[in-house]
C-alpha cells in the first residue's frame, strides 16, 4: 500500500501543519499490513509523528518535512527541550 500525501488534502507549502494527515496515513498503511507513506513535490509541515512497525515515511527529493515551531503541534510525550 502506497499512501500519497499530496493526494490525501495535506498542504504543500510549507506553512499549513499537516500532522493529522499525515498520522493518518501511517495508520491506515499500518492497518493494511504495511506500507509506504510518501511525500513528495511540496514542503510539508508536521509535529509528533508515531511511526509504526511496517511502515515507510520516504521523503522524496522533491519533498521537504520540516518541524512545526509550534509547541502545541507535539505530543505530551515529545522532549520540550529550548536550546538558546
Amino acid at each position: 500500500m502506497i499512501q500519497r500525501i499530496a493526494d490525501s488534502g495535506a498542504v504543500r507549502e510549507g506553512k499549513t501543519v499537516s500532522t493529522i494527515i499525515i498520522q493518518q496515513a501511517i495508520d491506515a498503511c499500518y492497518e493494511a499490513g504495511g506500507g509506504t507513506v510518501l511525500l513528495e513535490h511540496g514542503t510539508y509541515v508536521s509535529g509528533t509523528l508515531y511511526l509504526k512497525s511496517g511502515v515507510t515515511l520516504e521523503i522524496d527529493a522533491s519533498a521537504v518535512l520540516l518541524a512545526s515551531p509550534d509547541i502545541r503541534d507535539y505530543g505530551d510525550d515529545t522532549h520540550h527541550n529550548r536550546y538558546k
